[in-house]
This record gives C-alpha cells, structure tokens and sequence, in this order.
C-alpha cells in the first residue's frame, strides 16, 4: 500500500468515526420521537452496513396504528417485500425474514412493551449467506431496546408501575421489625407479581442467606430448596447485575447456572433475581419465581422497587441489632427491678429464674443421643436364576408379601419341553432297537442298546429336573425387598443371576446414624428405643449390637452407622421404615443435657479462631 493510498485510509476512518459520533450525540440529545428514532436508525445502518432501505413505524397509545417515524432513505418508497414483512412480523409478533427476488433479505422485528404491539422495524438487506442474516438480526434485537426506552417514556404504565412500587415501600415501612419488613415485602411482591414464590436474602461472609420467603413465617435455612435459592442469589450479586431466566433475547451473556438449577427443581419456573445494594455495595437480592415467563416490565419494576426499599430495610436492620450499650441498659433495669423497692413480679420471677437454675444444675436425668433412624430386615435370602433361560411371567413385585413355596416367576420352559419330547423319541426307538436285538439273540448289540437307553433316561431325568426348576418359589415367608421382573418379561437371565431378596417379617434391626461429636459415647450393649414415623403412638426397645467405623456424609454432617437388634417387632412394620431413636448413655446433670451441644459448638469454634494451640 502506498503513502497516498494509506493517508486516503485513514482519512476515511476518520470521517466514519466523526459521523458515528454525531449520530450518537443527536441520539442522545433527541429533542422528540421522531428525531431520536431517525438517530436510531442512522446508527443501526451505520452498524449493518449494505442497508438499502429501512423504516420504524410506532403505535403512539397501546391499541392504536402504527405509523412511520423514520424512513431511510429519506422520502424512499417502501418495496412490497417490505410490507409484507412488517405486516407478517406485526401479526405473529416475533421476529421475520423474506427473501426478496433481486437477491435482498426483508428483515422485520416487532417492538412489544408488556405483550403490547407498539411498534415495528423493518430493513432490506443485501445478506448473501445465512451467518450474515442471523448477525442483521442479532444487531436488531441488541438494538430495539433503545426504542423501547423511548416507548417506555411516554408509556402510562410507568404511573401504574409507580404507584405499586411506592404501596409497597410503605407496606414495608410500616413494620415495626425487621422481620416482619421483610415478610410483608415478599408478600406483596408476590400478591403483585403473581409469583409461585418470592424470597429474599441478605449478603452474610459473601454468601447470601434468606431472611423471608412468601407464605411461610420459618423455613429450614439448610433444606435443598433454600440452599438452591440461596445459591442463585450468590450468582445475581456476584455479577452485580439483574438475571431473568428464561434469558431474554439479545441480553447480556451472564453465567445461570444457580438459575437454571433453580428452575429446575420447581419444574422449570421461570426465575428473575435482582440485587440489593446500599451506598455501592450489594447487600442483600431478591428472587422471584412463577410459572409465566418474565418479561423486561416486570424486570425494571424489581429494580426500582429494589433501589427504594432497601435504606428502609437496611435501617430497620440496623435499628434491630443487639448492640453492647444496649444489652448494658437491659441489665441495668433489670438488676434496679428486682433489687429495687418496687416491682414485686420481677422479684417474683427472678425468684423462680433461680430456683429452675438451682434445679436444673442439681437435677440429674438420663443422657440420650437421637438420632435418625430406620428399619432393616436382620436377614435376606436371595432367590437367583437356576439356570439359564428367558423370563415368562413375573407374579410379585417389591413390598408384595409371599409365603414359603409361593411361586415368585416363571421361566420359559418351551425349549425344554421340546428336547423332552425328542428325547422320548429317541427312547422309544431305542427300545424298539432293543426287543429286535433281544430277538435276535444278539446279545452285545442288546447291551449296547441298553446303554443307550440308560443315557436316554439319564438325559430325561435331567430334563424333568430343569422343568422343575423353572418355576421359581418363595424360600421362606417374608415380604419382597427387590426385584422387579415385570419391566423384564422376555428378556435372558444366566445362571446365578439375583431375581428377588426376600426379608422375613419378624426379624429386623435398627440402624441409627449417630453424629460424630457422640460416636465417641457409644458401647455395644447399650439400650435404645425407636419410635417409628408411621408408629408414633409406640416405641420399641433395642440393644446396641455393631458400631461401624467408617462415617458417611448425611446432610451436610459425618454420621456414623450404628446396628442394633429389635426386641420386638409388630406385623404392621416392613424394611425401610424410618423414625427416630434415641440410644441412653448416663446420668448427667440436667443442665448438662440440654447445653452440651452449646458447649461443644463454643469449644470447637474457639478452637479454630484461637490464635495458639
């Protein structure tokens, strides 16, 4: 490239960042309308480029007519190609694409402001390959956002949006705690928003923990439903930015994983998380969740109702923490009640608050450590394939209850009972053999015969013992605890295969999981009771038997597998029931038994915090 031809470059690259920069500055100084559509749609040409003719048409009022408000070329015909495209885009409200006989694509998108039609772009476009067309619509719905603002503006719906929002933010206010601030919060925006569900969390050590969830006054902070909420909160906050999912068309590319898991787990809702922030920094989201689908209105309200409540809430907060100045004066009021002239039933209580402290630190009782627990059958016995074959028929499924010899399922015997009638044959004329042999006088070819015929009845008796074989029984009375063959008719078992597990009903044991910090406490030989979900009138004792050394993570904690045999069983129990059960130790001191747990969480989190050992 030579001097003259680079100078003429970059003179060229100059006028066209000169140009796209005024068209930026008349878009954002657009005195009406029609002025900053037609700055739109300049700069929209200027990003596409090969743009032969375009055109935005906007509906003034919901309901109303679309007409045109910017035209590109100015005072240009629109081609038939055109229309047809923008007519076919405004009546089935999504996005169009027609390809032109001269070569050029029509391209038209609507603009829908809360499922409302308000208005229409259209362009033709020399788009050569199919990349090239997505990349023209693409760059569209990236771009009709801005109309949309525009729209928005003069939208009425702005005054509804603004009316709610400030209801709200009064609801709220009105609380006189924290707690219930949050409560009617979610409440309200779920009454508004028409959500299934409406939570909200504030940002505890860089992780987001829920406060409130709409219809429920307390929930589990460590169920698999609020870890999930939890979870998609962290994710909003992290990327300080509102998430919708489903992803809107043409949004920013944001990570939702947290989201979509969430979704999932309400059997696909759709999910929109904003966040809280105070003085820049994010303190807290809230996560909306119903089956409808989010739309960009719903979006921009949670994000103001967001920017106005939470000084509110942040300050009830505030006003609601236990301060030391605070807990000083309770003190202090408290001593001058009791100690004072005055006040005869705080005297009173006090008295009582002493004497239940004298009792509870005097006052010994059992020690026991509960547990979750469940019931196993103490034996199983297995029923396998005796040899090979297919499966015909399958009588009883898991949890159905058998007795001994009762057939369980059958194997294709049709095989055998061929080679039963062959062999037969076989016999038959081999004793045919034998008379004319006999007859004959031919004594060794009689033997030989003989021989024959042994084997025949050897090959027989095999036959009948393996038709025998292909019913299967029950080996004793029980219940059936697995194996399910009727998902399995026709298909091959080999020899040895597991068909069934049958458990007797009168024999089982418990099976605690016994949380590590009291592992320790426990001995073969101890006594236990268990009181069954489905039995909770009754308890039933058991002594401790096996302790197994290898734990195993059970919600979030290490537990321990403890075996214990059942002194006495009821027909109505089966394998697999669950309860709790609750294994005595010692004699402590009441006022033992009810802080230990206190204590061991202070001893060990003093321990991790404690700088020397």
């Amino acid at each position: 490239m030579t001097m003259g031809q680079a100078r003429l470059t970059e003179v060229a690259e100059a006028e066209a960042e000169f140009l796209e920069t005024e068209v930026w500055s008349r878009l954002h100084a657009a005195p009406s309308a029609e002025a900053f559509a037609t700055a739109w749609l300049d700069l929209q040409c200027r990003l596409l480029g090969a743009v032969r003719l375009a055109a935005v048409l906007i509906a003034p009022e919901p309901g109303t007519a679309l007409a045109p408000v910017a035209v590109r070329p100015a005072n240009a015909a629109v081609s038939p190609a055109l229309i047809a495209a923008g007519d076919r885009a405004a009546t089935e409200r999504r996005g169009v694409v027609r390809k032109g006989e001269d070569g050029a694509s029509a391209f038209a998108l609507p603009v829908l402001i809360d499922d409302d039609l308000r208005g229409v772009v259209a362009l033709e476009f020399l788009a050569g390959s199919r990349p090239e067309a997505k990349r023209v619509m693409r760059q569209l719905q990236w771009g009709i956002g801005w109309l949309e603002v525009l729209i928005r503006r003069r939208h009425p719906g702005s005054r509804e949006q603004l009316v709610s929002i400030i209801e709200l933010v009064t609801s709220a206010s009105a609380r006189l705690s924290y707690v219930d601030a949050t409560l009617s919060l979610v409440n309200e925006l779920a009454r508004l928003m028409a959500c299934e569900r409406v939570t909200l969390g504030r940002l505890k050590r860089r992780h987001v923990r829920v406060r409130a969830v709409s219809g429920n006054a307390s929930f589990k902070h460590r169920s698999r439903e609020i870890r999930a909420i939890a979870a998609a909160m962290d994710e909003a906050v992290e990327q300080r930015e509102t998430i919708r999912l489903p992803v809107p068309a043409g949004g920013t590319p944001l990570a939702t994983r947290a989201h979509a898991d969430l979704s999932e787990r309400g059997g696909g809702r759709s999910v929109l998380t904003a966040p809280l922030h105070m003085d820049g920094e994010a303190v807290g989201a809230i996560t909306l969740e119903r089956a409808t689908p989010f739309r960009d209105a719903d979006a921009a309200l949670l994000e103001q109702l967001c920017a106005l409540v939470t000084p509110s809430l942040e300050a009830r907060r505030q006003n609601d923490r236990w301060f030391g100045g605070r807990m000083a004066d309770a003190v202090g009021s408290g001593l001058r009640m009791v100690l004072g002239p005055r006040h005869v039933a705080a005297k009173l209580i006090a008295i009582g608050l002493a004497g239940l402290a004298a009792f509870l630190w005097t006052a010994t009782g059992t020690w026991r450590v509960s547990s979750d627990a469940r019931l196993e059958a103490s034996l199983r016995r297995v029923v396998t394939a005796p040899m090979q074959g297919f499966v015909e028929t399958a009588l009883v499924r898991p949890g159905d209850l058998v007795a001994a010899g009762e057939t369980l399922a059958e194997l294709d015997d049709s095989e055998l009972r061929l080679e039963l009638v062959r062999v037969l044959a076989e016999k038959s004329r081999f004793e045919q053999l034998y008379r004319e042999a006999f007859a004959a006088e031919d004594r060794a070819e009689a033997r030989v015969i003989r021989a024959q015929i042994d084997g025949a009845d050897a090959r027989l008796a095999l036959i009948e013992e393996q038709l025998s074989r292909t019913t299967i029984s029950a080996p004793l009375d029980g219940v059936i605890v697995a194996g399910d063959l009727s998902q399995a008719l026709g298909s091959p078992v080999n020899r040895g295969d597991v068909l069934f597990e049958v458990a007797p009903l009168d024999s089982y044991r418990v099976v605690a999981q016994v949380d590590e910090r009291d592992i320790s406490r426990l001995a073969p030989g101890q006594q236990g009771a268990i009181v069954l979900a489905s039995l909770p009138d009754s308890s039933f004792d058991f002594t401790v038997e096996t302790l197994t050394p290898v734990s195993e993570v059970v919600e979030g904690s290490n537990r321990f597998r403890v075996e214990g045999r059942l002194t006495e069983s009821l027909p109505e129990m089966r394998p697999g029931m669950e309860g709790v059960a609750k294994i005595a130790i010692e004699e402590r001191r009441l006022a033992w038994i009810w802080t230990h747990r206190f204590l061991h969480w202070a001893r060990m989190t003093a321990w991790r915090w404690w700088p020397h050992g």
